[in-house]
C-alpha cells in the first residue's frame, strides 16, 4: 500500500499534477509550507532565497521537497506560489534583488518616512539618503529626472510630508563663484589647518563640489592634464611653496621603466612578478608602460618589456588571463551538482557560518573542491550555486565586527560575485585553503573598493552610480 502511495506521489510530481480534491497531495504541500514557516521563525533571517533554504541544516530535505511539489506549467519551481503563502514579513524579506526591480518611488518615500521617524535627524540630504536607505538609493536615482547633469529630487520631495521636507538640505554649486573666491577659500582653510603640503587631492577634499567647478570652469587642460597655474598665481608664496603634484615623466622610456623594475626586483626579491605586481610597484609608471606595449586580441602583450629584463626576472614572470581558465565547452547540469550537494548534505550549512579562514575546515574545503571539479569541466549550474553559497559566507564576514576589512563589501555587492567567480577559477588547490584564499583576496581588494568609493587616497567622496557625491568623513567613517 505504501509503495502504491509513493508511486502515486512521484507520478504527480513528475507530471505537475495539482488535484484540489486530492487531500493527501494538498496536505503534503501544507506540511512542507509549515516546515518552511517554522524554519523562518526559528532562524529569523534578514533576507532569504532558494539558496538559503537549500543550505539550512535544520531541514535538509525541505529544499528538494519544495522543488518537487511546487511547479508551474513549465515544470519549474514556482517560488511565487510558495512565498505568497507566507506571512507578509517573510514576503518582504524574500529575494531582495528581485524585489528591487519593482520598487516604486512611493515605496522608497515610505521607507524614508519610516527611517526618519526612527532616527529623527536634524536634517536630511542626498548624503543622508545614501547612508540610511542604502540599496534603495540606487533605485531612487534611476527614477529621478536629471537637469543640467544634476539629479532633481523634487518628485521625491513631493511625496514626503512637510515636516521631513522642511529638514531637506542640499549643497548646490554656486553659479556665481569666481576663481578668486575659490583661491580665498583655499587661503582661509590653509591658515586654519596649516597643512605640511597641499595638492590636487587636498583641494578636492577641502573644496568639495567647488573642486569640480574649479576644474571645469577655470583651469585649462594641456596634453590632457589640468594646468593649475592660474590658481597658483592667486595664492601667496607661502602656500605655493607647499604645493606638491607628481607629474608623469614625459621623457620616460621603456628602458627607464625596465630599469625601475630591475631595481625594485633586486630590493624586494619577490617569488613571482605579474601585471598586478607591476601595478603595485611601479604605480604611475604602469600607465606609461601600457602606452609602450601593443595590444593583441584586446590583451596587453608584455613581450617588448620582457625582452629588456634579465633572464632571472623573466623566469619569475607569471600572467594568467581569466578567459584562459574558463572551460571552452560549458553545459548546465543541475542533477550532476545535486549529487555533490546530497553527498555533503550534512555539511552544507557551513556556508552560512562565520568561518575562521585561519583555521583549516576540511569539510567545507572538500565540498568546494568537488564542486570546483564540476565547474572546471564546464558545469555552469555548479558555478552559479557555489558562487551563491560563498556569497552567504562573505555576508557573515561582513557582519562580523572583528573583520572590519570586509565591511566595505556591503557597498560593492554588484562586483562581489564576480570576484568570487574569479577566485573559483584562479584558485590553485595545491597551495592551501580556498576559504583563506577568498578571504585574503577580498581583504586586498577592499582597499581598491575604499579608494573607488572615496575617489582617492586623500579624498572623502562617494561614487554613487555615475555621480561623485561628497560627504562628511564622519558619515562614512566606516570606510576609512
Amino acid at each position: 500500500m505504501k509503495e502504491g502511495l509513493d508511486l502515486k506521489n512521484n507520478l504527480k510530481r513528475e507530471n505537475n499534477l495539482d488535484h484540489k480534491d486530492d487531500y493527501f497531495f494538498n496536505s503534503e504541500k501544507d506540511i512542507i509550507l509549515n516546515k518552511l514557516k517554522k524554519l523562518l521563525e526559528d532562524k529569523s533571517p534578514i533576507k532569504f532565497n532558494p539558496r538559503w533554504i537549500e543550505l539550512n541544516k535544520d531541514n535538509p530535505e525541505l529544499y528538494n521537497n519544495i522543488r518537487l511539489n511546487f511547479r508551474d506549467k513549465n515544470k519549474k519551481v514556482d517560488w511565487n506560489i510558495v512565498i505568497s503563502m507566507l506571512d507578509k514579513k517573510w514576503q518582504e524579506r524574500w529575494g531582495i534583488q528581485e524585489q528591487r526591480k519593482s520598487v516604486s518611488l512611493e515605496d522608497i518615500s515610505n521607507e524614508i518616512i519610516s527611517v526618519f521617524k526612527e532616527k529623527k535627524p536634524d536634517k536630511i540630504s542626498p548624503s543622508w539618503l545614501t547612508n540610511n536607505i542604502k540599496n534603495s538609493y540606487r533605485v531612487l536615482k534611476k527614477k529621478l529626472p536629471r537637469e543640467n547633469n544634476r539629479i532633481n529630487y523634487q518628485p521625491l520631495l513631493d511625496l514626503l510630508p512637510k515636516d521631513i521636507v522642511s529638514k531637506w538640505s542640499i549643497e548646490e554649486h554656486r553659479k556665481d563663484i569666481s576663481l578668486e573666491d575659490i583661491s580665498n577659500d583655499i587661503i582661509r582653510i590653509f591658515k586654519e589647518e596649516k597643512p605640511e603640503n597641499i595638492s590636487p587631492s587636498w583641494i578636492s577634499f577641502k573644496l568639495k563640489n567647488d573642486y569640480d567647478l574649479l576644474k571645469e570652469k577655470f583651469l585649462p587642460r594641456e596634453n590632457n592634464r589640468i594646468n593649475y597655474q592660474p590658481l597658483l598665481d592667486l595664492l601667496p608664496k607661502d602656500i605655493v611653496s607647499k604645493w606638491s603634484i607628481e607629474e608623469h615623466r614625459k621623457d620616460i622610456s621603456l628602458e627607464d621603466i625596465s630599469n625601475d623594475i630591475i631595481r625594485i626586483f633586486k630590493e624586494e626579491k619577490p617569488e613571482n612578478i605579474s601585471p598586478l605586481w607591476l601595478t603595485n610597484n611601479i604605480k604611475n609608471n604602469y600607465k606609461i608602460l601600457k602606452k609602450f606595449l601593443p595590444r593583441e586580441n584586446n590583451r596587453i602583450n608584455y613581450q617588448p618589456l620582457l625582452d629588456l629584463l634579465p633572464k632571472d626576472i623573466v623566469e619569475r614572470w607569471k600572467t594568467s588571463y581569466l578567459e584562459d581558465l574558463i572551460p571552452k565547452n560549458s553545459y548546465n547540469d543541475s542533477a550532476e551538482t545535486d549529487i555533490v550537494i546530497n553527498k555533503n548534505r550534512d555539511n552544507m550549512h557551513l556556508f552560512l557560518e562565520n568561518i575562521d579562514f585561519t583555521k583549516e575546515n576540511q569539510d567545507i574545503e572538500n565540498i568546494i573542491i568537488e564542486m570546483r571539479g564540476l565547474i572546471m569541466k564546464g558545469n555552469t549550474d555548479a558555478l552559479d550555486r557555489l558562487t551563491d553559497y560563498l556569497t552567504f559566507t562573505v555576508e557573515s564576514w561582513i557582519e562580523d565586527p572583528k573583520k572590519p576589512d570586509m565591511k566595505v563589501w556591503q557597498y560593492a555587492q554588484d562586483i562581489l560575485k564576480n570576484v568570487i567567480k574569479n577566485c573559483i577559477y584562479r584558485f590553485d588547490q595545491n597551495k592551501g585553503s580556498f576559504i583563506a584564499y577568498l578571504y585574503l583576496t577580498l581583504k586586498k581588494r577592499s582597499m581598491d573598493i575604499k579608494i573607488d568609493l572615496s575617489g582617492g587616497n586623500n579624498r572623502k567622496r562617494v561614487f554613487v552610480d555615475d555621480n561623485i557625491e561628497y560627504h562628511d568623513p564622519e558619515e562614512y567613517s566606516d570606510f576609512y
